[in-house]
């Protein structure tokens, strides 16, 4: 993983276990896919994954700040915003990563 969750997670959790949702829409307006749990305005609530065509992120949502990573993908850059919010940036290409 990515980045590092700011608490322990008590008990082993599988994703797979994890309710799968078609699609949501976030508090902005924008849509996602979503697998994880969520709360009573439909949002998503402790560990899940969310992505779309252009981001992906995976973490505990809801809980503590800044717990979630997200990997943001535009033509030929992939930004990672770990948990502690310090993006790291790479160039990539149709053949692999460039550096």
């Amino acid at each position: 993983m990515l980045g590092s969750i700011p608490f322990a997670i008590k008990k082993k959790v599988e994703l797979k276990t994890l309710p799968f949702h078609d699609e949501i829409t976030d508090q902005q307006g924008k849509k996602y896919m979503y697998q994880g749990n969520l709360d009573d305005k439909n949002q998503p609530k402790g560990l899940g994954v969310k992505w779309s065509e252009t981001v992906f992120e995976f973490g505990v949502y809801g809980e503590a700040p800044k717990c979630v990573t997200r990997l943001k993908i535009d033509s030929d850059e992939i930004v990672i915003i770990p948990n502690y919010e310090k993006p790291m940036r790479t160039t990539i290409c149709s053949n692999g990563v460039l550096h």
